[in-house]
């Protein structure tokens, strides 16, 4: 027997962590792209020397193009995040 022919109250919170998690994931991307960790990294071992600066390649996100696997509400929120004519997550 279904729980709200029991009496049983069932609710739904998927749309909870949509937008944190949409919002995480478009900065997760976007620091990958730009390859923050490997300039880090980069700089953390090389400090203040010039010389590597001109062997790393610059990052970039333009003209990249992501996948969307699932249709979660956090991969429409993460979608909506995406497009260039919306405002963030909205």
């Amino acid at each position: 027997m279904p729980c709200w022919e029991r009496g049983i109250l069932v609710t739904s919170a998927a749309n909870a962590n949509a937008v944190p998690v949409a919002e995480y994931t478009l900065a997760a991307i976007l620091h990958s792209g730009k390859r923050v960790s490997a300039f880090a990294e980069a700089y953390r071992r090389r400090g203040a020397d010039p010389a590597w600066r001109e062997r790393m390649t610059a990052g970039s996100n333009y003209g990249r193009v992501v996948g969307i696997v699932g249709l979660s509400h956090t991969s429409w929120r993460w979608h909506a995040c995406c497009r260039p004519s919306t405002s963030p997550c909205s």
